[in-house]
């Protein structure tokens, strides 16, 4: 399909209902607007998971590099518990008003990096690469 020169590809899959639950538990109110369960805790493999999903290594020109989360679909309220939930494990973590977006400061990149392990899929080595070489300035696990 084309839309004014530009190509356009759509993807729809089969409707589980097992699935309607855990639909119903991130977005309650059933308006597209993500809200993130009270109960949800922050583990390493979840924050990993979300971060190879949702995460980026951001490189500014002459800085060192941060890492952003895509968090703009969350309701404001529900990005306040992620940063506070970043910032119980002592990272530097704000939500960014403008976009509704978490950036974790350069002087966590390396302790976030440690905490959640390594890449467990070689496609998103990249997020962990901090010289941006490519080549393997990689974050080591503690573990």
């Amino acid at each position: 399909m084309t839309k004014k020169g530009d190509t356009v590809y759509t993807y729809t899959s089969k409707a589980y209902p097992e699935l309607v639950a855990l639909y119903k538990r991130w977005y309650p109110n059933g308006d597209g607007v993500k809200v993130v369960p009270k109960d949800l805790e922050l583990s390493p493999i979840m924050a990993r998971q979300w971060y190879m999903g949702k995460g980026d290594l951001v490189f500014p020109e002459d800085d060192h590099p941060y890492i952003e989360f895509d968090t703009g679909s969350f309701d404001k309220e529900s990005v306040d518990r992620l940063v506070a939930a970043l910032q119980k494990q002592g990272f530097k973590a704000s939500r960014r008003p403008a976009d509704n977006e978490i950036s974790l400061s350069a002087d966590s990149v390396e302790d976030f990096l440690k905490w959640i392990g390594p890449c467990p899929v070689s496609c998103y080595d990249y997020k962990w690469d901090i010289g941006n070489s490519g080549k393997g300035e990689k974050i080591a696990a503690d573990n």
